[in-house]
């Protein structure tokens, strides 16, 4: 895949326009091509704009950028810091491969480059650029300057205006399986709480196979009235500049009997028939079989059927005016049954080793990136739950830089399945601090390996100077809320981020939800998650249709 660098350079102000030019076509640019290689870029350009400033969201960014470019819809790679508010110069030097774009990198990165580099120093300070290899633009922190580490810019320019997100949560409220009034004022009121970014509940990218009754479906066929709805769900949520990122999901083997297009005696779908273990009781295994049965192993047709589903509800969030999808790759969900050695016992192109059982993963992601523009942002949720079972860390780490290496965005650490619900876990004391550990020290292993991934930990945080420590450990780029954002929806304006609350009153902590004593009585681990879902999905509800969102009450 040909990839092109854009570099970004401002005029000294001792230098005229036309002395500039001079300098760079005479010197500099023969130097880069000296020092690159005049064989390894496919094309070199040289473009100048009247100094071109921007606003802080876009500055440097590929939208800024694409009017200037031979092919807009290129990836990109963007060198410059937000420090630079205008720019006088862009090079754009193209590439034919991932392979030539490291040569390339090795060559500036040798003696003779940082030689050329120390001598061009005066003119192209050094210190105010950085070359990230990564198909968007990634920009990183100056320590010094408060407003700026304050933000995260996704590697495409989606600007999280801070660090917390809010995380998904199933809302379900959707009827007929479409957006509806209660979503856009539910997501209108989120956007209004100061979040960084907010992620939608799941929106199921199968009519057949759904994992809820309550979800949105990105239906194959959707009237001209409902992607209206679509587009006011995205525009309420962003109305106040936070950007909105769509979770798209196939439920695989945990989809659900009659919630979807599929007959009650038709099997599941999942890379291997591998059935769903809820437990080894007469009761367990009678829910399982009724339920969910064993899933039927898909064919290759499958598989790029699901792939074709992923693109096109991109597609359909991107139109409806969304920021960007996260791909759902955890909580025991098709794409995370095809990651894990357990489910997936494939001897084809799609399992048998780490890389192939990735690959799926992948091939959704170049699809995606076919229909929607650079400026779109795609991150991925995975377990980091798997880790301990059959693969090894170093077999998941394999994984996260296969994934890495394509065009996403951001990864989202999270846990747990139907099998094991880590995901719903109350914040009950000690096995709540472990399972948040858990998920930090799996992060500290994927930054630690890969250190320019954007990461977010979803899971566990309730207190400021807890989401403060983990940020500044630098397991994560930004922390992912779920329920506390159910009962609070502007716990970040309200709380975290609001100076006049002190240390030790800015958190949030809510009990585990009790239930009736005949449901404490099954033996069925997913209910308790199943009912603790239902519970915050019922506060969402709540504060759509103006009313007070209510914490489990104390026990």
């Amino acid at each position: 895949m040909a990839l092109t660098i854009l570099m970004f350079y401002t005029r000294r102000p001792d230098f005229t326009p036309a002395q500039y030019r001079e300098h760079m076509e005479s010197k500099y640019l023969p130097i880069v091509k000296e020092v690159m290689g005049c064989q390894i870029p496919v094309m070199t350009t040289l473009r100048y704009v009247e100094r071109c400033g921007s606003g802080f969201g876009d500055r440097l960014g590929a939208t800024l950028a694409s009017k200037y470019r031979n092919d807009e819809n290129a990836p990109v790679l963007l060198v410059g810091y937000p420090k630079d508010l205008g720019w006088d110069a862009m090079v754009e030097m193209s590439f034919k491969d991932d392979l030539h774009l490291m040569q390339g990198y090795a060559a500036t990165n040798s003696a003779e480059g940082q030689r050329i580099r120390d001598a061009e120093e005066e003119f192209t300070v050094p210190d105010a650029m950085e070359v990230v290899l990564m198909d968007r633009v990634f920009l990183t922190d100056r320590k010094e300057d408060e407003e700026e580490s304050a933000m995260r810019k996704c590697k495409n320019g989606v600007v999280f205006p801070n660090r917390l997100v809010k995380a998904a949560m199933a809302e379900d409220m959707a009827k007929n399986a479409d957006p509806g009034e209660e979503h856009i004022a539910a997501y209108s009121r989120w956007g209004s709480g100061g979040w960084g970014s907010l992620l939608t509940g799941n929106v199921e990218v199968s009519s057949r196979y759904r994992g809820s009754f309550g979800s949105v479906v990105a239906k194959p066929s959707i009237p001209e009235s409902t992607r209206k709805v679509w587009e006011r769900w995205a525009s309420a949520s962003q109305e106040e500049g936070t950007p909105t990122l769509v979770q798209l999901v196939h439920p695989g083997r945990q989809s659900l009997p009659k919630a979807g297009d599929r007959g009650f005696f038709e099997p599941t779908i999942a890379p291997s028939p591998v059935p769903l273990n809820i437990g080894s009781g007469l009761l367990e295994r009678a829910v399982q079989k009724i339920a969910f049965g064993t899933p039927r192993e898909m064919t290759v047709a499958d598989i790029e059927e699901v792939i074709d589903q992923f693109a096109y509800a991109a597609k359909v969030s991107y139109e409806a005016g969304f920021k960007g999808v996260e791909l759902h790759g955890a909580h025991g969900y098709l794409l995370s049954t095809f990651l894990t050695a357990r489910t997936n016992l494939r001897a084809d192109d799609y399992g048998g080793t780490p890389a192939k059982r990735a690959r799926i993963v992948i091939e959704v992601i170049r699809a995606i990136r076919k229909v929607v523009p650079a400026s779109f942002c795609v991150g991925m949720k995975i377990n980091s739950a798997d880790v301990g079972g059959n693969e090894s860390l170093e077999e998941s780490l394999e994984q996260v830089g296969l994934i890495a290496a394509e065009q996403i965005d951001f990864l989202e650490i999270s846990g747990g399945s139907y099998e094991k619900p880590r995901m719903a876990a109350g914040d009950g004391g000690t096995r709540s601090e472990k399972r948040e550990a858990f998920f930090l020290d799996y992060a500290a292993a994927v930054r630690e390996r890969y250190p320019n991934i954007i990461l977010m930990v979803t899971g566990g945080s309730r207190s400021r100077a807890g989401m403060e420590a983990a940020l500044q450990s630098g397991a994560c780029d930004l922390v992912g809320i779920g329920r506390p954002a159910a009962v609070w929806p502007h716990l970040p304006k309200e709380i975290l981020l609001n100076e006049k609350v002190e240390e030790t009153a800015a958190v949030k902590k809510l009990t585990t939800l009790r239930l009736p004593w005949l449901l404490r009585m099954i033996p069925i681990k997913f209910i308790g998650a199943g009912a603790d879902t239902m519970y915050y999905a019922k506060q969402i509800q709540a504060f759509a249709l103006g009313r007070i969102p209510q914490p489990p009450p104390s026990h």
